[in-house]
């Protein structure tokens, strides 16, 4: 009965150090909100890119054509606007690189209590990871 009591209280014992392990004060506190922000700026960039890219595209349609030097100069001019405005992307696709380093993060802590923990998914297969 002993060697019982010892054996659990083992057990238990892991088990407090993977649930510490885990982290969720520093997940929640941190890394979730930090990539909600992360993603709520990939919208605010993408929403005012878009926009951006629309006014160009209205003044390139509504701009005289009767002259066509002018005309030539003012598209030339607007087509720049419109790359440096295409810029956005590359700072898109690093916060949701951010975004997802976290949900890899997360993924692997988790993974590894259910593993620890012998949780299997609902389909019935063992955590594979």
């Amino acid at each position: 009965m002993e060697n019982e009591l010892r054996k659990i209280a083992n057990y238990i014992a892991a088990l407090r150090r993977e649930i510490a392990a885990l982290q969720a004060n520093e997940m929640h506190i941190e890394k979730i909100p930090a990539a909600g922000h992360e993603l709520a700026a990939v919208v605010t960039s993408t929403e005012g890119a878009t926009n951006e890219i629309m006014a160009i595209a209205e003044n390139v349609l509504s701009t005289d054509i009767s002259d066509p030097a002018a005309y030539k100069e003012f598209v030339d001019k607007e087509m720049m606007a419109l790359f440096e405005t295409c810029a956005f992307q590359d700072l898109t696709g690093q916060r949701i690189s951010r975004v997802v380093k976290t949900l890899e993060h997360i993924e692997a802590r988790v993974s590894r209590f259910a593993t620890y923990t012998g949780v299997e998914d609902e389909a019935g297969h063992a955590n594979d990871r």
